[in-house]
């Protein structure tokens, strides 16, 4: 699984317990993306994926209520494709 360069560990956690391997690493092998938008622990807009449809991706978009600041940068294809 692609979880978030900067994220809490919560992600990672679940995903092993699962029995997903985990990688922080874009171009890296992963069979599912996590993407948070805004990101945490930051809150800064992450962009979408290239090619959000190329495998299952995860919008996690829980803090979107709380965002101050700057607006998402998903457009409404790319949720879509989510």
């Amino acid at each position: 699984m692609l979880v978030p360069p900067l994220s809490y560990g919560d992600y990672a956690i679940a995903a092993s317990a699962c029995g997903r391997s985990v990688t922080r690493e874009a171009d890296g092998p992963s069979t599912l993306r996590w993407c948070c938008d805004p990101g945490s622990p930051t809150g800064a807009s992450c962009e979408p994926p290239s090619d959000p449809a190329d495998r299952p991706t995860v919008l996690d978009a829980a803090y979107a209520p709380l965002r101050l600041v700057d607006r998402s940068s998903w457009s409404s294809d790319a949720h879509d494709a989510v």
